[in-house]
């Protein structure tokens, strides 16, 4: 599995007249065409199709993905074998957050100074969101009654997820079958994303 990031202030300034404040839906898509512009290229590209939920997912395409943003930080999961859900969560927003959707199991702060209580809970709030984009109930999945320190199933397969702590800002989460192998992190500068995707970005309706 791959996982693409891209920062979102770097294309404020390298696409001024473009990428407009708080459109990051426009640099998930970019990162998308990133991924898939092999596929493109061979003309095997199918447009994007929607779930009832609303999660984005190719018709008759090659992989499976899952893209997530937070704060100036964007994420697109890829995996070629098996479903995908990523998320990623700005820490710092997590300070004065309830705990409210936290598992009994999940709840236990014994040992954890106001530092390291944030960064875990941003954590499992990732891994939560993580799952529910994997399993298609979205937000359903982030009540407390579900314990992703437990074992969590989908598809009757055992869930696994893989944590990564991005420049000390953010955590992000994905969520995949057993069986996933490990992850290959990207991270991608605006001026060769640009370059990349300019002449698929039709395909996306960028």
């Amino acid at each position: 599995m791959s996982l693409l990031a891209a920062r979102y202030r770097e294309f404020l300034v390298k696409e001024k007249g473009y990428c407009r404040p708080g459109d990051h839906k426009v640099i998930g898509r970019m990162l998308l065409a990133y991924a898939c512009k092999d596929t493109i290229a061979a003309g095997m590209y199918d447009r994007l199709c929607y779930t009832v939920t609303g999660k984005p997912f190719f018709k008759k395409g090659p992989f499976h993905f899952s893209i997530s943003h937070a704060g100036d930080l964007i994420l697109l999961a890829v995996s070629k074998r098996h479903p995908v859900g990523a998320d990623v969560v700005e820490i710092c927003r997590m300070k004065n957050a309830a705990s409210t959707y936290l598992h009994a199991e999940e709840a236990d702060r014994r040992g954890r100074k106001d530092a390291q209580w944030m960064r875990y809970k941003s954590f499992i709030w990732a891994r939560k969101e993580a799952f529910g984009k994997l399993s298609g109930e979205g937000i359903a999945a982030c009540s407390s009654r579900c314990n992703v320190l437990g074992r969590l199933l989908y598809e009757n397969k055992t869930v696994r997820f893989f944590d990564r702590l991005f420049q000390g800002e953010y955590a992000c989460s994905i969520a995949a079958v057993a069986g996933a192998s490990k992850i290959v992190s990207l991270k991608i500068g605006a001026e060769e994303l640009l370059r990349s995707v300019a002449a698929y970005k039709n395909h996306l309706s960028l």
